[in-house]
């Protein structure tokens, strides 16, 4: 075989080799938003759940424009990219500020909470998947950050507490050290 012929070959290997990597990343992007949508359909049908209980909540604005939101992330998932993000936060700061938060006002605590705990779950998925950040690694990032946060307040809690100690044992000292001086002052003036 010449020269001519590997390069040939070559050519034709590397041409075969970007087809099928361009191949696969069609497959993951289409497997990322179905994986996205199927997420959502579950946190859609937990926010039902709630409302299942407490039926007053499928007319309460709170519920029906959490529920919306829901919907529009299902419905363009394939649309919602990074890129699209930045440009939408940017457009954000010039539009007045979201009101949903208003619309828990007048509910009862525990239906705030799980109304809350189902929007958290619903930007945290749609973090995750505009960062390209599986579930997985995300909670594994999460785990970790909560790890160091929880060994830097024990941490900063026992220096805290010596500390303390360290003032209180001096505090104690010069209390003892002043009425030490007090009875000998007492004593040497009576004499």
């Amino acid at each position: 075989m010449n020269t001519m012929d590997t390069q040939g070959v070559t050519a034709l290997f590397s041409l075969i080799s970007i087809g099928i990597l361009w191949g696969l990343a069609l497959l993951w992007n289409r497997y990322r938003v179905d994986s996205v949508r199927q997420d959502l359909f579950e946190i859609r049908d937990l926010l039902f759940s709630i409302a299942m209980k407490h039926p007053f909540l499928f007319q309460h604005p709170a519920y029906i424009r959490l529920r919306q939101s829901i919907n529009v992330c299902i419905r363009f998932a394939h649309k919602f990219s990074t890129t699209r993000l930045v440009v939408t936060l940017r457009v954000r700061k010039s539009l007045p500020p979201d009101t949903w938060p208003e619309t828990l006002v007048g509910l009862p605590d525990e239906i705030q909470n799980e109304l809350l705990k189902v929007q958290k779950m619903l930007h945290f998925r749609m973090g995750c998947y505009l960062l390209h950040l599986s579930m997985r690694v995300a909670w594994c990032l999460l785990d970790r950050a909560k790890q160091i946060s929880s060994a830097a307040a024990t941490r900063a809690k026992r220096e805290i507490s010596e500390k303390v100690e360290m003032l209180e044992a001096q505090a104690a000292e010069e209390y003892e050290m002043e009425t030490r001086s007090a009875y000998a002052y007492a004593a040497a003036a009576g004499h």
